[in-house]
């Protein structure tokens, strides 16, 4: 199971989601607010660090699922191989 130093995700620009949830990291490539009709990444770990989800929430707030269920998905992966995220998935998924 991959685990998630929030550290190692802050020092590349991701932020702590204001949800409250100590777990929940976001990346926005060049924007601060994900809320504002802005693709963004979300990762959710749980305490100790296990990756739970990590999620594209597109412009109108629809979730695809990039890790889920302990599984990377190779197929909802591939559909942002030219995205600018696309850094940060691979990131992600170097944890492994």
């Amino acid at each position: 199971m991959p685990t998630v130093t929030p550290a190692s995700f802050t020092a590349r620009g991701w932020r702590e989601h204001y949800s409250g949830f100590p777990a929940d990291l976001f990346f926005a490539a060049g924007v601060g607010e994900p809320w504002a009709l802005t693709p963004h990444l979300h990762v959710n770990y749980a305490i100790g660090g296990a990756l739970q989800s990590m999620t594209y929430k597109n412009a109108v707030g629809q979730n695809t699922y990039l890790f889920q269920n302990g599984m990377w998905n190779d197929v909802n992966i591939s559909l942002f191989a030219a995205s600018p995220l696309q850094p940060e998935i691979a990131f992600a998924r170097a944890l492994a």
